[in-house]
């Protein structure tokens, strides 16, 4: 059980990986492509991801090969800017509900996308720095350097906020480094990985980067505020 849940923090990949950025990014300082590549999921409502537990890739006869994930690894998750119910997120959780898609709304929709972009933003980086990335679970030395960045971005956003969202996350935190490498190294070599990682991260490697860019631009911003205010 423990392995499958570690396997869904790990597999919501696709989808919310582009939209996770919109809440805090400054829109002045986003470049076009990034500007681009988010576009879609910020109009309207604030969704953190409109397909977040789902994920996959369009094959070379043309046909989708897609999965959803379980309501208990990784609900469609989404909300308003200010956390508040609207006309618009009943609406929205009324369709998800019709189409029997497992979702969540939630209050804190910024900490949420920063958790979000904590674990993705490593993953993809574990991808583009393997050697052959379609087996980077091979790699020892890059799963143990992929566990050091989750924790350490994880523990940084908790003492930053005093929570993490959601709290499966905490995960991270409290996992041993050794038992998460080997974790990580499982998890990537699966095939739900294969379907829901891996070929998001071959497909998107400008957003991908740039999403890095940004996130830890974000998080030296936040280190910077920290010590201002003491």
């Amino acid at each position: 059980m423990l392995m499958n849940v570690f396997e869904g923090i790990l597999i919501p990949f696709v989808g919310t990986t582009l939209g996770a950025a919109c809440v805090f990014f400054m829109r002045k300082t986003l470049s076009k492509l990034l500007q681009r590549a988010l576009a879609g999921f910020a109009a309207g409502i604030m969704v953190a991801a409109s397909t977040p537990g789902a994920g996959g890739s369009i094959n070379d006869d043309g046909i989708l090969d897609a999965a959803l994930t379980p309501r208990l690894i990784q609900p469609t998750t989404f909300a308003e800017i200010s956390g508040n119910k609207s006309e618009k997120t009943k609406q929205f959780s009324k369709i998800l509900r019709h189409a029997h898609i497992p979702y969540q709304k939630v209050v804190d929709m910024h900490m949420w996308q920063l958790c979000h972009l904590a674990m993705v933003v490593p993953i993809a980086d574990a991808y583009y720095e393997a050697d052959c990335p379609e087996r980077a679970g091979k790699d020892w030395k890059i799963m143990k350097k992929t566990a050091k960045k989750l924790k350490r971005n994880f523990s940084f956003l908790r003492k930053q906020a005093g929570r993490l969202s959601p709290c499966k996350m905490n995960i991270f935190r409290f996992l041993p480094l050794p038992i998460m490498t080997i974790m990580l190294a499982v998890t990537f070599e699966s095939s739900f990985a294969d379907k829901l990682m891996y070929q998001h991260a071959r497909k998107a490697p400008d957003e991908m980067r740039e999403l890095h860019k940004q996130f830890y631009a974000y998080m030296k911003k936040l280190k910077e505020a920290r010590y201002e205010i003491l």
